[in-house]
């Protein structure tokens, strides 16, 4: 979810004839989002549990989630059973980005998504 607090100010001024401070609306925001969907803090720590949930419902899917040396989020991968086994049937081609997805061609020229990343910038060592 986008955090837009100008949006907000214009929506504040137009409606309730209001002013607000960026500061103010962007702080609004991340409360909000916070109420919302809780902290980024405890969706890392569930992070774990929601991986064993998708490897419980698509067996040998295969996950690794990488932490700092202090017990931080570093990166993310994971890959379905299903794509690892149609490798073999499509052609090379890959999409990088923060989120990191490997995607094929299949036989049939559409879009194969074979594996997923997440990690903190597009680097080798993301990579690696």
């Amino acid at each position: 979810m986008d955090i837009k607090p100008r949006e907000i100010i214009g929506t504040l001024e137009a409606k309730f004839k209001v002013k607000v401070s960026y500061m103010k609306a962007w702080d609004a925001c991340r409360k909000t989002i916070k109420a919302v969907f809780g902290s980024w803090e405890e969706s890392y720590r569930s992070l774990n549990l929601f991986m064993k949930g998708i490897v419980q419902a698509m067996p040998r899917t295969v996950y690794k989630i990488q932490s700092s040396s202090s017990y931080k989020f570093q990166r993310l991968f994971w890959a379905f059973k299903l794509s690892i086994m149609h490798w073999r049937f499509c052609q090379p081609v890959i999409n990088l980005g923060t989120l990191l997805i490997v995607v094929e061609l299949d036989a049939n020229n559409g879009l194969f998504l074979l594996a997923f990343g997440i990690v903190e910038s597009k680097c080798n060592d993301s990579w690696i």
